[in-house]
């Protein structure tokens, strides 16, 4: 008997064998990948992303996951714009906590630049129901809640219309499901743009990230209140239904965490530039006093302690710099540790 050459020996599938041994391949290659990324990129300096616009978001997302895993779970979250990514430092916070509490409280800073309220809300919403901490900061301005302020819109759009986000919320999709489920997507969704021109410095800063989420102020020179411009937003200033809903979004969250509003500081030369003085930027903060209230939330007040002295702004007169965060991060660990409302 004279059997085939080895030129003339094939192997041949139907049409429906053939997608079948495909799919088999990608799943085993998949598999593969994802084994690998859990094994040797998981916890590592090697970042992740969940696939928003905002690379803020990204980074936050991943430092949070990390620590959660790290410790067990996360006590409090403190939400906010800038001027609470640059102002409160969570080891600070814990600090002081535990030294008048005499329990440890592990924090994490979870500040967006330009956030505002209507954005806050879903963000604290998607927190609260993914990281379960007994306690939510939300660090108010004005601003947060103004019409005309400045970038709101595009942030909203950036974050609340990432796949996963909107998969956290309750809408499905494959994007979402993955991002959600597999750490090899994840990282993907970090390297994707790496033949991009700007990608080198967005893997710097996603590698030099603090793991706390706090990223001090760093000011070039003083505070020379001769060279601030008054907002736009301070003059008329009007609030916003939009981000009124989202502020309202983050106080029904009360009765599924304890929920703190905490009014950030201005320097008084900058709140006398607003739409009737100082006096009415007060009076628009009790009204939200009072909202919050309303909904069984404090809202702490800083402006009328006077806390920050005048070697604690930060040139722009919006945020304060490292001396002043040391002081409001200790103050805040102090207020909690007297009872969180």
């Amino acid at each position: 008997m004279k059997l085939p050459s080895s030129s003339t020996l094939s192997l041949s599938f139907l049409p429906g064998q053939t997608f079948a041994l495909a799919l088999c391949i990608l799943a085993l290659i998949a598999g593969a990948s994802e084994a690998a990324a859990r094994l040797w990129l998981d916890g590592s300096s090697v970042p992740v992303a969940v696939g928003s616009a905002n690379t803020t978001f990204d980074q936050k997302i991943g430092l949070l996951d990390d620590l959660a895993a790290r410790e067990g779970g996360v006590d409090c979250i403190l939400l906010g714009s800038s001027v609470v990514l640059n102002s409160l430092d969570p080891a600070l916070i814990a600090g002081a906590y535990t030294a008048r509490a005499g329990q440890p409280l592990t924090c994490f800073n979870f500040g967006i630049p330009a956030l505002t309220a209507r954005t806050g809300g879903p963000i604290a919403e998607l927190l609260v129901e993914r990281y379960r901490p007994r306690l939510l900061v939300y660090g108010l301005t004005l601003r947060a809640v103004a019409e005309g302020a400045s970038d709101s819109g595009r942030i909203y759009a950036d974050i609340t219309g990432t796949p996963w986000v909107r998969y956290e919320r309750g809408a499905f999709s494959v994007t979402g499901w993955l991002t959600e489920h597999s750490s090899a997507f994840r990282h993907y969704l970090a390297y994707r743009n790496w033949m991009k021109h700007e990608f080198a410095n967005r893997l710097s800063e996603h590698k030099r990230a603090p793991r706390s989420g706090y990223t001090p102020f760093v000011s070039t020179r003083p505070l020379d209140p001769a060279t601030i411009s008054t907002p736009p937003y301070f003059d008329p200033f009007a609030f916003s239904p939009q981000e009124l809903a989202g502020l309202d979004r983050v106080l029904a969250l009360h009765g599924q965490t304890q929920v703190v509003l905490v009014d950030m500081p201005l320097p008084q030369f900058f709140r006398e530039q607003f739409d009737g003085g100082a006096g009415a930027y007060a009076a628009y903060i009790d009204e939200l006093g009072a909202r919050a209230a309303a909904a069984g939330v404090p809202l702490w007040q800083t402006n009328p302690l006077d806390m920050i002295p005048g070697d604690g702004w930060a040139q722009d007169g919006q945020h304060v710099n490292a001396t002043g965060a040391r002081i409001l991060s200790r103050w805040l660990g102090e207020r909690l540790a007297h009872g969180e409302g």
